[in-house]
């Protein structure tokens, strides 16, 4: 019998419109409940209402940097479980040791494929 996936609460902060619409519709399709902000200020706003279960963040915003961000999220009580996963359209292997030590749960170049949403999404 095969098993239905778990609707998760998905915080999606992607500052780049086409992008953004793309993993959103994406994620939505995937059957999770999506909320996207476009920068790190809106992100720390949303999180209390939203209480995501995961959170897919662009590293490089108007406002604030994804690592940045994902060290003010890892410091909010409510975010200590939550996965949080970084995108960038950049390789990230010369990053990979500051991006752990921020707190980031796993890292996905973009365009990122649906067998790589759904790997995060279900790790």
């Amino acid at each position: 019998m095969k098993m239905e996936p778990i609707q998760k609460r998905v915080l999606l902060v992607e500052p780049y419109e086409d992008s953004g619409e793309m993993l959103a519709l994406l994620l939505k399709h995937l059957g999770h409940a999506v909320r996207r902000v476009r920068n790190g200020r809106q992100a720390l706003a949303t999180v209390r209402a939203v209480a995501p279960d995961i959170v897919f963040t662009e590293l490089v915003m108007p406002d604030m940097c994804g690592v940045a961000l994902c060290t003010a999220l890892r410091a909010l009580p409510a975010m200590r479980a939550s996965r949080i996963v970084a995108l960038s359209g950049y390789c990230l292997a010369r990053r990979m040791p500051e991006l752990q030590s921020a707190g980031f749960d796993a890292f996905l170049l973009k365009p990122a494929c649906v067998e790589t949403l759904m790997e995060a999404l279900a790790a």
